[in-house]
């Protein structure tokens, strides 16, 4: 039996529930890679532009989030209970327009870093974009950091608008949204630069432009082992495996996964099954944070609904993995990714 807490997901909308219950967990969503979200709750009110989360690798059960365009440069700790935790202040750092957030490596000196990405450009006017780098905070009290170390770099051809980041040890990744150019991936490679501008190399073409506004890209994670990343889009999820300086697809799309997250701006890997994801305010509903576990490479529910049992590991390394984490399946703080999708009609008041 899995954990639930808060809330009772209706079809209708997001219905408040008193404290935790145990629940068997409800039919597969996003067309049968992900289970119903293991939590979904409402976060802060100080957090309704959330646009960005990613689970702390320091501190199990801690996921970091900031709000987009004109917030304050504050990183907020939060639990999967939607709990406040701690704010941050990232010392020498502006806000013109975070939009996603990451747990990449240190770099000189290793450890766990934080990485912020002021990428947000929706009239796509502006000649470089800036990421702000500092060693993961303490979770357990408010605080302002050390002086961020502040990494610029310009993109290739021109600006672009664009709201999802990831970070491994080859490199910060950015997936630009496809407001008005095909949706691509691009990378700045370590050493990085504090003195001068880095020029973002564009890797491949992830996705032809957009045709509707729910498909453009809102986020981006890579899992903890480097090895796989999710892109989300305002309608669904799709994960990819990393293949040298490339993604590739990697099994199936996923679609809806949580519909009440009509504006989902947040996608972060717990572990190798589960994610989390976050959600800004909208039409009458709050930020949100969900925990859900999927796996892309279920097969397709036949037509009574019924789910196929799993597909087999596409390598031995990820059956290795799966072992290894199965064992902390149901516990919702310290696991593995899940993926999720908003409403396929979501609110793009040019803002975001």
């Amino acid at each position: 039996m899995t954990r639930w807490c808060t809330l009772t997901l209706m079809a209708a909308g997001m219905v408040a529930g008193a404290g935790c219950e145990m629940a068997e967990p409800a039919a597969a969503t996003g067309n049968g890679v992900c289970d119903s979200p293991l939590t979904h709750v409402p976060l802060p009110a100080e957090l309704e532009e959330t646009s960005g989360v990613a689970a702390s690798r320091a501190h199990p059960g801690v996921f970091w989030t900031h709000n987009d365009s004109g917030g304050d440069a504050v990183v907020f700790a939060v639990d999967s209970a939607g709990a406040l935790l701690a704010r941050v202040r990232v010392r020498g750092a502006t806000n013109r327009d975070w939009e996603d957030i990451a747990i990449g490596p240190c770099e000189p000196g290793g450890g766990s870093c934080l990485f912020v990405a002021d990428i947000g450009d929706n009239s796509e006017r502006h000649d470089r974009v800036a990421f702000y780098r500092v060693p993961e905070p303490d979770p357990a009290t408010d605080s302002v950091t050390a002086a961020a170390t502040v990494i610029r770099a310009r993109y290739p051809g021109g600006p672009r608008d664009a709201e999802a980041l990831f970070v491994t040890a080859a490199g910060i990744h950015v997936i630009n949204k496809g407001r008005s150019h095909a949706i691509d991936l691009f990378r700045l490679a370590p050493p990085y630069s504090t003195r001068q501008i880095g020029e973002l190399q564009r890797l491949q073409q992830v996705a032809p432009p957009p045709t509707s506004v729910s498909a453009q890209v809102t986020a981006a994670a890579a899992s903890p082992d480097e090895r796989h990343v999710v892109v989300r889009s305002y309608s669904g999820l799709r994960f990819f495996q990393v293949q040298d300086d490339t993604l590739a697809p990697w099994g199936r799309a996923a679609d809806l996964v949580v519909p009440q997250q009509m504006q989902g701006e947040g996608v972060g890997w717990i572990d190798q099954h589960r994610l989390v994801l976050t959600s800004e305010a909208q039409s009458q509903r709050p930020p949100s944070i969900a925990v859900v576990r999927c796996d892309p490479r279920r097969p397709p529910p036949d037509s009574a609904g019924t789910r196929p049992a799993p597909a087999p590991d596409d390598t031995a390394t990820d059956s290795a993995a799966d072992s290894t984490d199965d064992s902390a399946d149901d516990s919702v703080d310290d696991s593995a990714p899940d993926s999720s999708a908003a409403s396929s009609s979501p609110g793009d008041d040019g803002s975001h």
